[in-house]
């Protein structure tokens, strides 16, 4: 059963930023979390919600949230199947949500690829080769034939899935 099961969480390093972006998850927001703990990190709705989708009887639950910057507007999206966290997307600019070399929503394909190796197609975005299991989508419309992003392009959303998914 999904909800019963635990992924590995590796301890972010000392100096990551409070959103580091990893192939695990963003920041406190780690694949595999209990809807229990992703609640609690979203401060029981001070700074976020969770929204149950209607799914038939008898098939697995569904639920997606919204974890808030400050001001209100949305900072990360998130998708729990089964009781357990499996989906964080970046949907903000946000200097602390970076991967380990700066790269963020805004950055250019070009930065991220001089930093995190070449990237891929994966559906609607791209993975670099340092980040299984993280999509980059682009801000401008990019060819669905295109096998990698334009190098000016930016990025407008990180999808982190988790390396299993990749």
């Amino acid at each position: 059963m999904i909800a019963e099961t635990t992924a590995p969480r590796e301890a972010p390093r000392p100096d990551a930023p409070e959103l580091a972006i990893t192939p695990r998850g963003v920041g406190r927001f780690q694949l595999g979390l209990s809807r229990r703990e992703v609640l609690a990190l979203l401060v029981n709705g001070r700074r976020g919600n969770l929204r149950k989708l209607w799914t038939p009887p008898g098939e697995v639950s569904v639920e997606t949230g919204v974890y808030w910057l400050p001001g209100g507007a949305p900072l990360l999206r998130l998708r729990i199947y089964g009781g357990r966290l499996t989906e964080v997307t970046v949907v903000a600019r946000d200097p602390r949500a970076i991967t380990d070399h700066d790269i963020g929503i805004g950055a250019t394909f070009d930065d991220a690829v001089l930093a995190h190796g070449d990237a891929r197609r994966a559906g609607r975005g791209f993975v670099l080769q340092d980040l299984p299991g993280v999509l980059f989508v682009p801000l401008e419309p990019v060819s669905p034939a295109a096998e990698s992003p334009p190098l000016t392009a930016h990025i407008g959303n990180i999808v982190v899935v988790g390396p299993e998914a990749d």
